[in-house]
């Protein structure tokens, strides 16, 4: 088990924007032996405030392991339905021309 995993036991997984899904370890916390280690994990290390403190975001490059907190099931990511596009019928295009001959503007049609 590399170190990543050790600390992913101990300190939270969340999705942090633009981090994307990070460990989050206190300042205070980090051991500065754990960067080349974590680096050779192909852990990518970036230092920001989280909650006011100061924190390190610890996140697998992509193509990687993907972090799981011990324990949790990670949910995986549906894919985004495509928007359908409309077709109007001859009817539907009627009735817009008759609404807007009657001076309604497109909002009030809506």
């Amino acid at each position: 088990m590399g170190l990543f995993e050790e600390l992913s036991r101990v300190y939270p997984l969340e999705n942090v924007h633009p981090y994307g899904l990070v460990l989050i370890v206190p300042n205070s916390a980090f051991k500065p032996e754990w960067k080349p280690v974590l680096e050779a994990e192909g852990v990518q290390i970036y230092t920001n405030a989280y909650d006011g403190k100061v924190c390190f975001f610890l996140r697998k490059r992509e193509g990687g392991d993907e972090a799981k907190p011990a324990g949790e099931p990670q949910p995986e990511a549906k894919p985004k339905p495509k928007p359908r596009r409309l077709e109007w019928t001859p009817q539907d295009l009627e009735v817009l021309r008759r609404l807007r001959t009657e001076g309604l503007a497109p909002s009030e049609i809506a």
